[in-house]
């Protein structure tokens, strides 16, 4: 996982990449948070979500020490909130 802790842990961004299913389409999956933002916003099956994102690029055009995933695979409910900074 790539992180930027910036501002006194205020902000935080954190992303991993990954080849898309069709095998060319390198993609970034990333999550924010800047100065705990997520505990402004509607509440999701009782509590607060955290801002989420992804972007690809066509090619073999990943940034040069980026973290990239793995074939691991972990299970989860499908049900659960998506906040990528709760521990």
């Amino acid at each position: 996982m790539d992180r930027i802790h910036a501002y006194k842990g205020n902000f935080r961004f954190e992303a991993v990449w990954f080849t898309a299913d069709n095998g060319v389409t390198k993609v970034a999956v990333f999550g924010i948070d800047i100065y705990n933002w997520h505990r402004l916003g509607d509440e999701v099956l009782g509590r607060p979500q955290g801002c989420i994102g992804s972007y690809g690029i066509e090619g073999d055009i990943i940034p040069d020490r980026a973290s990239v995933a793995t074939a691991r695979e972990l299970s989860f409910r499908y049900n659960e909130p998506l906040n990528p900074f709760e521990e």
